[in-house]
């Protein structure tokens, strides 16, 4: 079983990471906004005013939210199996548990089994 301090610590970096991957996401789409993203055009009192390029905003928008995606699912599950692994004595691996025998035609069954899965008969 996890303890609470390992769940709020994996909490808690969860989200730093988010922020980093947040930060890192909107960057990209800053950048491609102050890098050729916006161009300049002559607005209602005759002043120039910033328009978005959506050939280059779109993509660049699509890269951010992508990056800030994957970035948060990858951060999720390596801190929950970080968590999960080192709070308790991890998953458990049906291939290294020792099977139940069938008393009857003595074919391995798995563990917790009721009833054979070679016969039918019932796992005592």
């Amino acid at each position: 079983m996890v303890s609470w301090r390992e769940a709020f610590k994996g909490a808690l970096m969860t989200l730093l990471w988010s922020i980093a991957w947040i930060m890192a996401g909107l960057g990209v789409i800053v950048g491609a906004g102050l890098f050729g993203g916006l161009k300049l055009v002559e607005g209602p009192l005759g002043a120039k005013v910033p328009q978005p390029r959506p050939e280059v905003m779109i993509p660049a928008a699509a890269v951010g939210i992508f990056i800030i995606s994957v970035g948060w699912m990858a951060t999720f599950y390596k801190i929950l199996s970080e968590t999960v692994m080192e709070g308790g004595q991890g998953l458990p691996d049906a291939r290294t548990q020792p099977g139940l025998i069938c008393p009857l035609c003595g074919a391995e069954n798995q563990p917790g089994a009721k009833f054979c899965r070679n016969c039918g008969a019932a796992m005592k």
